[in-house]
């Protein structure tokens, strides 16, 4: 199963003394790249401001996907939010039956 995983640094990462900071930043370079060449790292994208991006996973779990992204080396200076993503075809299947049932509903 999919997921998009956007997260954003929390402002503790700016208090980490400059020379930590710089040995957790490469090592948060290193462990998405470990999973892309997994095949469980789709995509990732920074934001232009620099202050967090988007990570896009396939989990075959959940406990899969809590031990991957525990495994984050910035995971205490971050929030994140995981969303689940439907494929484009099966997004489009559950708009269809979402309009029949309403369609129904209208009826009655």
């Amino acid at each position: 199963m999919l997921f998009v995983n956007i997260y954003r640094y929390k402002d503790s990462m700016a208090t980490v003394p400059v020379d930590k900071r710089t040995e957790l930043l490469k090592a948060a370079v290193a462990f998405p790249e470990k999973y892309r060449k997994a095949g469980k790292l789709k995509a990732a994208y920074g934001f232009a401001d620099r202050r967090g991006g988007l990570h896009i996973w396939e989990f075959d779990s959940g406990a899969e996907m809590a031990r991957i992204i525990g495994e984050s080396p910035i995971a205490e200076f971050v929030d994140r939010e995981m969303i689940a993503l439907v494929e484009p075809e099966a997004g489009t299947k559950l708009m269809e039956e979402a309009i029949k049932t309403a369609q129904k509903a209208a009826k009655k």
